[in-house]
């Protein structure tokens, strides 16, 4: 009877912990099961050992193979799952007998080389798969399920972030945003265990954020017709899926391109909009309004707010002109060359960003900031208009003007016996002064005047200069512009004085004798009387005389004269009539 073969399977194995990220590993082992079954890690050695005892402390010795020693110190099971060992004919344990019919003696091991396999399961209430990438909305629970075909499994471990392995003990929650990482693998019984698998998923549970963007002219709330409202939106996490908008209370539209912010009624108009992500988070919707439109909004109770108030403006800005200083109507509005034209404009909405002028030319290519002065002489146009801060433009406007940049001609007559003598002037009693201007344009306003040191003062009518003399007269004129021409000076002399009569006898007198109570000088026959004048000033004296109430005469001297009594009248007048008279009386005897 052959001896029953007990073997001893001696296998060291042991058990090692490595944190960090490390994975957690089994040792390489034998283990024996419940049912008495033995599983030993394919990887091992096997060593085996005779006994005759079921003793632990009996001797055992190593059993040794003479026909195949190359592969039985030690060997290695070749089967994945049952292997056996065997002896030839089993012997009864009471009679020593080979056992028929004939059977072997069979011993079972269980080897086992492979990992077990572990699959994750994530259970959330959205999922989404975008761009290789899962998001998940709301908790997300995550279990593990591990299998392995011979010894079965022995832990499953997981790490989260790069955490530490920790051992998967029951489903777990996770819920806070984010991205999550996560490596799982599990180990057997004998000590095989699998490379960590990756799993990564996302937590996404705040919804998009959505924000508008003015594109066009714009000033604070008031934005141009031709502008576009662009509505935008961010994700950190799964992105922005969709933004949904409506017009007031109408239908909500995906939004896909701009705005135009002509299909926005004036004083009636709200834009609600917001975003989804796409695990399905819905942002609270906002509202852009009109100014007015806010008051009367309900959309307060929906949870919406209103973070931008706006106002269409398509009215252009007025433009008002003016004209100040020198300025005149008739056949055109004249101005002078320091005329200024001043130009404002109103815009009761998004205001006044630019006034433009040009003068001559419809280019408007000026921008006005202080008052338009205007040099050139002649017909002028001054095209205008007004541009407010979104782009509304008024319809260009002309001004049209004649700068009257001459000065009137003004001169001075004088009406009356005058006379030069030199450089100077004389001018008679009856002389008047008349000024006369002329301006072709604008027209004559005034002429003022002044003579010697007075003050200047407004010519009225012609004037006359009483006082004998050296006298000047300076005047100038302006026209209905205020153009002033140069002062001219006239300087002249007032001669009101007569000439001084002189005269001579010839001969020397003979006597005299008493006529009617008068005294008579008496000179003889052949007496002459020679006459004269003098003037200190004009000059040109005439003498004239007559004989005893006679007829004037002018021939000298007087001569030839016949016994009697004489009264001779003599008059001297100057070149401007300026006249003296003076009676001789005297008698001629033989």
């Amino acid at each position: 009877m052959k001896k029953l073969l007990i073997i001893i399977l001696i296998i060291l194995f042991g058990r090692g912990i490595v944190f960090s990220q490390e994975i957690i590993k089994e040792n390489p082992r034998v283990f024996k099961a419940e049912d008495g079954k033995l599983y030993i890690n394919k990887k091992l050695p096997v060593y085996l050992w005779l006994s005759v005892s079921p003793d632990d402390n009996a001797p055992a010795y190593r059993l040794m193979s003479d026909s195949s020693k190359q592969y039985s110190n030690p060997m290695y099971f070749d089967t994945e799952g049952i292997n056996t060992v065997r002896s030839p004919w089993a012997v009864d344990t009471v009679t020593k007998e080979v056992v028929y019919p004939l059977q072997d003696i069979i011993f079972e091991v269980y080897a086992d080389s492979k990992p077990p396999v572990t699959t994750a399961k994530f259970s959330g209430s959205n999922s989404v798969a975008r761009e290789g990438k899962v998001f998940y909305n709301g908790k997300v629970e995550v279990a593990f399920a591990s299998d392995d075909e011979v010894s079965g499994v022995l832990s499953t471990f997981y790490s989260i972030n790069g955490k530490a392995y920790e051992k998967y003990l029951k489903p777990f929650i996770i819920e806070q945003d984010g991205k999550y990482n996560l490596l799982y693998y599990s180990t057997d019984k004998v000590g095989n265990y699998e490379e960590p698998k990756e799993k990564i998923v996302f937590i996404d549970n705040t919804p998009p954020v959505s924000t508008f963007n003015i594109d066009g002219l714009k000033n604070g709330n008031f934005i141009s017709p031709n502008a576009k409202i662009i509505l935008s939106a961010s994700d950190e996490l799964s992105g922005v899926k969709t933004i949904f908008y409506r017009i007031n209370q109408g239908n909500e539209y995906p939004y896909t391109a701009p705005i135009p912010a002509s299909k926005l009624a004036d004083g009636k108009t709200q834009i609600s909009f917001y975003a989804v992500d796409f695990p399905g988070n819905k942002e609270t919707p906002k509202t852009i309004g009109n100014i007015v439109s806010q008051k009367s909004s309900g959309n307060k109770d929906k949870g919406e707010k209103i973070i931008f108030e706006f106002y269409i403006d398509n009215a252009p800005p007025v433009v008002n002109r003016s004209i100040e200083g020198d300025q005149a109507k008739g056949a055109y509005v004249f101005i002078s060359p320091r005329t200024q034209i001043l130009f404002s404009a109103d815009d009761d909405k998004s205001g006044v960003e630019n006034i433009f002028y040009s003068i001559n030319s419809n280019a408007l290519n000026g921008v006005y900031s202080n008052p338009v002065k205007i040099s050139n002489h002649g017909l002028q146009y001054i095209y205008y208009k007004a541009v407010d801060f979104v782009g509304n433009s008024s319809v260009p406007a002309s001004l049209r003007v004649y700068v009257d940049a001459k000065p009137p001609v003004v001169n001075l007559t004088m009406t009356g016996l005058k006379y030069s003598k030199k450089d100077t002037i004389y001018v008679g009693k009856d002389i008047l002064f008349i000024l006369q201007g002329n301006d072709s344009e604008s027209g004559l306003n005034s002429i003022f005047y002044k003579t010697d040191n007075g003050a200047f003062e407004k010519y009225e009518k012609p004037f006359t200069i009483k006082d004998v003399g050296l006298h000047k007269i300076q005047f100038y004129a302006t026209d209905k512009v205020n153009n002033k021409s140069e002062e001219k000076t006239v300087e002249f002399y007032v001669d009101l004085l007569p000439p001084d009569i002189h005269y001579q006898y010839s001969v020397l007198a003979i006597g005299s004798k008493q006529v009617r109570d008068e005294e008579y000088t008496i000179y003889p026959t052949n007496t002459q009387i020679y006459l004269g004048a003098t003037d200190k000033e004009s000059g040109g004296e005439i003498i004239q005389y007559a004989v005893n109430g006679g007829p004037l005469k002018s021939e000298l001297p007087i001569k030839n004269l016949l016994p009697g009594n004489y009264i001779i009248k003599i008059i001297a007048t100057d070149v401007l009539k300026n006249k003296s008279e003076k009676e001789i009386k005297f008698s001629i005897e033989k």
